[in-house]
């Protein structure tokens, strides 16, 4: 594990041609990210933009194994339920 304090610079972690400077909060660093990605309310409803448009994990299988099993996905403001037939 790499102890932060040991660490002498940050180290960039742009793989891409992609501009990512005008991204709020950008990451730059393998190891830390910025605490502002957190907590800042603007951050927040961007990156609720993403989520609510992307693959989310709700369960496993075995999580319901039989017929009648339920379980609710929370994501935001929104609730989803996931029931076996």
């Amino acid at each position: 594990m790499t102890n932060v304090q040991d660490r002498s610079s940050a180290t960039d972690v742009e793989t891409t041609d992609v501009d990512t400077s005008k991204v709020p909060y950008r990451i730059t660093d393998d190891v830390l990210i910025p605490a502002e990605r957190y907590y800042d309310p603007e951050f927040f409803e961007v990156e609720k933009q993403v989520w609510l448009h992307s693959w989310q994990h709700a369960c496993h299988e075995s999580e319901i194994p039989n017929p009648g099993d339920f379980t609710e996905y929370k994501i935001l403001d929104q609730s989803i339920f996931l029931i076996r037939q």
